[in-house]
């Protein structure tokens, strides 16, 4: 699924920010990208109709509230697409461009060292 910048500008503030109007929307967007309140409100309606955007029940005065839906299968499945485009498939890669990009923080290759022995414990689980 390919999703231009500009909508997963707006999915990724959801994503972090949970449910807002539109202009909320656009406040947090607008040091990142200038847009109206009917441009944002074109790009929410385009997440909708692609399923990844619904709107609430509720309203927050006369606005309606726009929530992501399912982030963690979107996101999984948008980084497999990224990374089959950009990199032909090549997970690591990735990661070493990620990690060549900015030399990470202690804290940062201690979580990717957790990451790593919790992969390895299950893969020898499957394996035996």
């Amino acid at each position: 699924m390919r999703i231009p910048e500009a909508e997963l500008d707006i999915l990724a503030v959801l994503w972090r920010e949970g449910s807002l109007t539109a202009a909320e929307i656009r406040k947090h967007i607008e040091e990142r990208r200038k847009l109206s309140h009917a441009s944002v409100l074109t790009l929410v309606g385009r997440l909708q109709e692609r399923g990844l955007v619904s709107v609430e029940e509720e309203k927050r005065g006369k606005a309606f509230l726009f929530r992501p839906r399912k982030s963690r299968t979107i996101k999984s499945r948008l980084i497999r697409d990224f990374v089959d485009r950009v990199f032909d498939g090549a997970r690591f890669d990735l990661v070493a461009e990620l990690l060549d990009s900015k030399i990470p923080t202690d804290e940062e290759l201690d979580r990717l060292q957790e990451t790593i022995d919790e992969i390895r414990s299950k893969k020898h689980k499957k394996g035996r």
